[in-house]
């Protein structure tokens, strides 16, 4: 099984690669070979920019001997106009695009870790120049209304007989809803606490911490009569849940 240091030997490895190559200027680690070290572990794979001189890009696009000169490659494709998914016969994986430096100016990535770079090149090439549009989390309502929904939809799909279509309802849709809402909940959660009253050699530090009402849901009229109305019918069973938690129906 590979080691988090056999793939950061690797990674440091297609550095020294690339100082050979004559034409690249920096490695940047992405992802958990990037800043999040931490999750490093055997099931790892190795997220990289490699960045190169101008008009050099299609060299190192169209010949990966940088790469298969530290290990033979047993299998790769191109899945960008930028870069490949890569896997190295010793088993370590790879997910790599190769940029020229005004590339990386009109990018949106994530900040990255510098693996190696030449002497001229300065240290910020490895931090993102675009940010994200900063848009407001989803409300609750929104994601559970989005999650009944789903599992409404998902219902009649498996009923019809799509079930690949049943299952990307009921086992993606909806679950990506609520995954999101425990996020919002645990961020009002954390807001509330935070300005709950502190009592403080009897004085009052912070103000009552206000009332989040729960969530609305939408109004859902009698199930229909081919539908089964015990408590084996999945979405009848998610509203009696939400229910026994305190959301409520209007």
């Amino acid at each position: 099984m590979l080691t988090p240091s056999a793939l950061l030997a690797r990674l440091t490895d297609i550095g020294r690669s690339l100082e050979r190559s004559g034409h690249a200027l920096a490695l940047i680690g992405l992802g958990s070979v990037g800043l999040e070290l931490e999750r490093l572990d055997a099931y790892s794979d190795l997220d990289f920019f490699a960045i190169v001189e101008d008009g050099y890009k299609s060299r190192y696009l169209d010949n990966l001997d940088w790469l298969s000169s530290l290990c033979p490659v047993a299998y790769h494709f191109r899945n960008t106009p930028d870069g490949y998914k890569l896997l190295f016969h010793d088993g370590i994986f790879c997910e790599f695009a190769v940029f020229e430096p005004g590339e990386l100016s009109a990018m949106l990535f994530t900040h990255g870790r510098i693996i190696w770079k030449r002497p001229q090149i300065e240290e910020t090439i490895g931090a993102p120049t675009v940010r994200p549009a900063s848009t407001p989390p989803p409300e609750a309502d929104w994601l559970v209304n989005e999650a009944l929904t789903n599992l409404y939809v998902g219902l009649g799909r498996f009923r019809r007989g799509e079930r690949l279509s049943a299952a990307r309802f009921i086992q993606h849709y909806a679950v990506d809803r609520l995954v999101a809402l425990a996020a919002t909940i645990e961020r009002t959660t954390q807001t509330v606490n935070r300005i709950k009253p502190i009592q403080n050699s009897g004085m009052i530090s912070h103000p009552q911490a206000p009332i989040v009402p729960p969530p609305q849901l939408l109004i859902i009229q009698p199930p229909c009569p081919n539908i089964e109305t015990s408590e084996t019918n999945p979405l009848l069973v998610f509203i009696t849940l939400l229910m026994q938690r305190g959301y409520v129906f209007s």
